[in-house]
């Protein structure tokens, strides 16, 4: 943590307590009153991370730049802050560096090579005045693969995809005995270009995987060739901000209103666009309106937003109103949520988010067993990442009741690439995080069917009309020290599992309205 009052040390250089205007001046290279930079100081806590520190002192030097045309230096009163000041910058370089190693230290043969490649990308940051996660990770996305991913790799990686660069790799690189690997890629449409038939596992067709990923499957197209297409619903989003650094949205996505920044970081931009576009493919022609969940304080940003859809939804007509919101992301039980929600609800809207009664208790998530084969073929799934049998680092087993729980497809999902407004991404492994927003793709167009349908009404309703299969559990061991569980084989046994099927559950609603 760095201690803001060594701030006004670096910028006083009188022997008192206080800043005065003249050397606030110095410090900013431009006029700035002193009530506007006290109420600046006192705006922030006095402990504040590394992160934040940094970032405060380069929005002070970029509006000067900005405002003037001149560099804002920092007058160091003492030397011993100047290096405080260098050690809270390089606190945030080793963090970049550790993120970077364990998404990206596959691109070195070990930690000596992957540092140099590091400097190297490090000292152009610097020169560019650039020295962020993203700027890191970009760089290094743009730097051809040059040797297969091994699965030691993945698993000493920690992270949920495992994501290749955007430049196609190496042509020569031979993946035809790494079949099992590509279920733990994340990659773009570029990154096999290059990629000749007989350097891929045999039968295995990246470019087919990716075109495939692009429909929830499972008889969306008879859906929408019904009708159903969510016309007359409409639902909320909350997410992180999908617009790029210049405000503009992804081609294929569309919003009926929106809330929150203007812009967002295109470090964290790809979740929200991708929830968007995936509720966007069931319910192309639903009203979404998206909140951004981008703030500071994260508890704070959602339940504004709450309040906000609550406000918003009293002034939309009858036939207007919000009927679900989809939150890729867990809401905070205080007492103030809670009683948003309890409102909400009692207006019809059915608020799902990670971690709320219905998740927890019927929602699960489905990846594909074969990538390649057909994406309506129910047979064709199984039970994805962590639902299914985990041994905790203890030894304990901690399995599940299935009986109850409602499957969606979530998996080799391909979604809109947060770097392009018209590209996309490929990702192999099963989330809760896409399988949310098919959620309220299917009720959205329930409701279309049913404008009366409620939540309980459509748990009942998905799970008579469920299509029922046999499958194995996945198996998840939880390794001390590791983020993310590994995956180690699938049980002999096999259970039963209710997968949505959208297609039965519409006919179903209209033969109950025929009646």
């Amino acid at each position: 943590m760095f201690n803001l009052s060594g701030l006004i040390k670096m910028i006083n250089t009188n022997e008192d307590q206080f800043i005065q205007k003249e050397e606030v001046d110095r410090f900013l290279n431009k006029t700035k009153s002193l009530s506007i930079f006290n109420e600046y100081l006192q705006s922030i806590n006095e402990q504040i991370d590394v992160w934040e520190f940094k970032e405060q002192i380069e929005q002070i030097a970029e509006d000067c730049r900005e405002q003037t045309g001149n560099e804002a230096g920092i007058i160091f009163k003492d030397k011993k802050y100047e290096e405080e000041y260098k050690k809270c910058t390089q606190e945030v370089i080793n963090e970049i560096r550790d993120d970077a190693i364990r998404n990206y230290g596959y691109l070195a043969k070990d930690r000596n090579a992957f540092n140099q490649l590091f400097s190297e990308i490090l000292k152009d940051a610097s020169r560019d005045g650039n020295i962020s996660r993203f700027y890191i990770q970009e760089r290094l996305k743009q730097i051809p693969l040059k040797e297969p991913i091994t699965i030691n790799a993945i698993n000493e990686s920690d992270v949920f995809n495992f994501c290749l660069p955007k430049n196609p790799v190496d042509a020569k690189i031979d993946w035809s005995a790494s079949r099992n690997v590509f279920n733990y890629l994340s990659y773009y449409e570029t990154t096999f270009a290059n990629t000749p038939k007989e350097n891929l596992p045999e039968g295995y067709n990246p470019h087919k995987v990716f075109d495939n990923g692009k429909s929830i499957g499972l008889g969306i197209d008879k859906v929408h060739n019904m009708g159903y297409t969510g016309q007359g619903v409409s639902y909320v989003i909350i997410d992180s901000c999908p617009l790029d650094s210049n405000g503009q949205q992804h081609a294929d996505i569309h919003y009926k209103e929106y809330y929150g920044e203007s812009q967002g970081s295109i470090y964290n931009n790809h979740h929200g666009r991708a929830v968007s576009y995936i509720a966007q493919e069931i319910a192309p022609d639903a009203d979404c309106y998206f909140y951004s969940d981008s703030n500071d304080d994260y508890n704070r940003a959602i339940l504004d937003d709450l309040k906000e859809i609550l406000v918003k939804n009293k002034s939309l007509p009858d036939n207007q109103k919000i009927r679900f919101i989809s939150h890729s992301g867990p809401i905070s039980q205080g007492e103030e949520e809670k009683q948003i929600i309890a409102e909400l609800e009692a207006q019809g809207i059915w608020v799902f988010y990670s971690g709320c009664p219905e998740d927890i208790k019927y929602h699960g998530y489905l990846t594909k067993i074969d990538p390649q084969g057909s994406s309506d073929d129910f047979n064709n799934y199984q039970i994805g990442y962590l639902r299914g049998m985990r041994i905790q680092a203890d030894g304990s087993i901690v399995n599940q009741d299935y009986n109850d729980i409602l499957f969606v497809n979530s998996g080799n999902r391909t979604v809109p690439d947060h770097t392009s407004l018209t590209g996309y991404r490929h990702d192999s492994r099963a989330s809760q995080s896409w399988s949310i927003p098919v959620l309220a793709g299917y009720y959205t167009l329930a409701c279309q069917a049913d404008p009366k349908m409620t939540k309980e009404k459509f748990l009942q309703m998905a799970d008579k009309t469920a299509y029922i299969k046999e499958t194995t559990i996945p198996i998840y061991k939880e390794i001390e020290g590791k983020e993310n569980a590994e995956y180690v084989g699938q049980t002999k046994e096999t259970v039963q599992i209710k997968i949505i099927d959208i297609n039965a559950l519409l006919q179903a609603i209209e033969a109950e309205k025929s009646q």
